[in-house]
């Protein structure tokens, strides 16, 4: 596929230079690019929203831990060297540990 790095209204008056056939290619150009670019986002945020769910769910097991060995929030669990803090919201590994 062929792409226009510069898409400045300068450069796009260069490409052009008025006439209405190079109009229609470059047209054709952005089209196909942003045709391109629309389906790389929807992927994007398909991966975006899955990640986004695996996250919550990820959050919610660690909350349901806690509340099994009836423990409180906020909790932190030493390991060898580093912490793991479960709270309200968050689920995180400290490694600035003493």
């Amino acid at each position: 596929m062929e792409y226009i790095d510069d898409l400045s209204y300068s450069s796009i008056v260069s490409l052009i230079q008025g006439e209405a056939d190079k109009a229609s290619v470059i047209l054709n150009i952005c089209a196909n690019e942003l045709e391109e670019v629309r389906k790389g986002i929807e992927e994007t945020q398909r991966t975006l929203n899955r990640a986004k769910s695996r996250e919550n769910t990820l959050l919610r097991a660690s909350q349901d831990i806690v509340k099994h060995i009836k423990k409180e929030l906020p909790l932190a669990v030493m390991r060898e060297d580093y912490l793991v803090v479960v709270s309200k919201d968050n689920l995180s590994i400290e490694r600035n540990v003493i």
